[in-house]
């Protein structure tokens, strides 16, 4: 296939590519002109799978931000400070596991090529 054929390819899809959105994967090892396609939800899936740490970051934080919620609801303020406190340490860490990640993915990247 061409790269004007390819271009057009891309741009006009097929009917099922047009009606749902989705990224373009192209494996550099694979010899062939085949193409897949990740949807969203496939790429979500694929990035917590390749960092679990973040999501799992993104849940605590989560739920410190509700306990914190409910502990200023009550007047609890014992409970209110923990889940804040909670709140910063789970940001924390989540950070951390991106950029501990992104490292990661950059030495991986690196090796290959």
């Amino acid at each position: 296939m061409s790269n004007i054929e390819s271009f057009k390819h891309h741009q006009l899809g097929t009917p099922n590519e047009a009606t749902s959105k989705s990224i373009e994967i192209i494996d550099e090892d694979d010899d062939d002109d085949d193409v897949l396609y990740e949807t969203g939800l496939d790429r979500i899936k694929r990035k917590c799978i390749e960092n679990p740490f973040v999501p799992a970051g993104m849940l605590l934080t989560t739920f410190a931000i509700l306990g914190a919620t409910v502990g200023m609801q009550r007047g609890n303020s014992r409970m209110f400070q923990n889940m804040l406190r909670l709140r910063v340490a789970a940001q924390g860490a989540t950070v951390i596991a991106l950029v501990g990640g992104a490292l990661m993915y950059r030495g991986k990247a690196v090796k290959t090529q």
